[in-house]
């Protein structure tokens, strides 16, 4: 398998982020548009997001905007802009893969868009993280 370093210094398989590019590509062109919003525009898209999962529709119909909008959040609020690796394992998790990541590679950034599309469907979402100290 071939590895290569990406600009945030997470190391990264070409071949699973592959799988993932048709999805990664959606999630940043609706990133672009969610840009452009106002703060309280996009609260009102994420509440949007949480009256149509709890209307029935499939969270899995959802990912593509609700990792847009986490993405999009997690710039404003904290000034950190997920990597498409972290979104890809992001959409790796909700998948029900278990991903490994070494430290400073972002780990708690990557969890943060399947917890919240998982949370959307009104169930509880468990975090578990395990180290060695």
């Amino acid at each position: 398998m071939s590895r290569r370093s990406s600009t945030s210094g997470v190391t990264e398989s070409e071949s699973d982020l592959g799988r993932w590019k048709a999805d990664l590509e959606s999630i940043t062109r609706l990133g672009k548009s969610l840009s452009e919003l106002a703060d309280d525009v996009l609260r009102t898209r994420a509440a949007q997001l949480q009256s149509r999962a709890a209307a029935g529709e499939p969270v899995d119909d959802l990912r593509i905007e609700v990792f847009a909008v986490v993405r999009e959040a997690a710039k404003r609020c904290l000034g950190l802009r997920p990597f498409d690796v972290q979104m890809a394992g992001g959409l790796s998790i909700h998948q029900g893969a278990v991903v490994e990541m070494g430290t400073g590679e972002g780990k708690t950034l990557t969890a943060v868009a399947p917890v919240v599309l998982n949370a959307l469907s009104g169930c509880g979402v468990h975090v578990l993280t395990f180290n060695d100290y």
